[in-house]
């Protein structure tokens, strides 16, 4: 006896928000109008995408920003100690 498997298809329609509704939505968040769970469930929205858009329109989050400070790369010590070896060759008359 063979069991049969339903497959189910979770997979939404792709939906498309413009930009100025991101925006609003954002706006409202930012504001403390609404909150984010209550966006989602308004408008059927994943809590990802509503924090996706926060992250990217709203003006108080900051990305942070990493400065990477760089010493001198081996190749630019390997030729500062070969210019040293040759004043030194210099110096003793080589």
């Amino acid at each position: 006896m063979k069991k049969s498997k339903k497959t189910r298809s979770y997979l939404r329609e792709r939906r498309y928000f413009s930009e100025d509704f991101r925006r609003s939505r954002v706006k409202e968040y930012d504001e403390g109008q609404t909150s984010v769970s209550e966006i989602c469930r308004v408008y059927g929205v994943t809590k990802s995408a509503v924090y996706k858009w926060i992250k990217k329109y709203s003006p108080h989050y900051q990305r942070s920003i990493t400065k990477v400070v760089e010493e001198k790369s081996e190749t630019q010590k390997r030729l500062a100690l070969e210019q040293k070896i040759k004043e030194l060759e210099q110096f003793i008359g080589r």
